[in-house]
């Protein structure tokens, strides 16, 4: 009885270290997925000015859609992509591109990633970076990059 009992806690304990495993690899791999694609995003030609990277243009970033994004960088299938221009000038140029096929500047319509109550797989996993816009030969607006991912 004994033999069993520790033969059954045994195999309890290795049916969650495989599934301990298993959920950090695939955590590892989304986390890889949104960092992937960030970099993608920061070298976009349709983004970038002159093909510099996490130098965008803001007469692209006020362009930039679903079907751009879809077509060019293959994201995965639950996705974000929000340029956030953070600096002190009356313009910003924000944008937010999300695989629900929407297309809006930030602050119109909510975010399409899952809501509280919806299950998911494995989560949200977001990479982000600093970019400058140029708006003018004399205006550099400071920007946020924010990649989110979810599966």
């Amino acid at each position: 009885m004994v033999v069993l009992a520790a033969l059954l806690i045994f195999l309890a304990t290795a049916v969650s270290a495989f599934e301990n495993l298993s959920q950090k690899q695939q955590s590892s791999q989304f986390s890889q997925e949104a960092q992937t694609l960030l970099q993608a995003v920061l070298g976009y030609q349709n983004l970038t000015y002159q093909n510099q990277q996490g130098l965008f243009q803001s007469t692209k970033v006020v362009n930039l859609t679903y079907t751009n994004i879809s077509y060019d960088l293959h994201p995965p299938s639950g996705y974000e992509i929000q340029i956030l221009d953070l600096s002190a000038y009356h313009t910003h140029y924000n944008r937010t591109v999300d695989s629900c096929k929407q297309s809006y500047s930030s602050g119109r319509y909510p975010a399409c990633i899952p809501g509280p109550g919806v299950h998911l797989s494995y989560g949200v996993y977001a990479a982000q970076a600093p970019v400058s816009l140029l708006v003018t030969d004399q205006e550099y607006h400071d920007a946020l990059v924010v990649v989110t991912v979810w599966s």
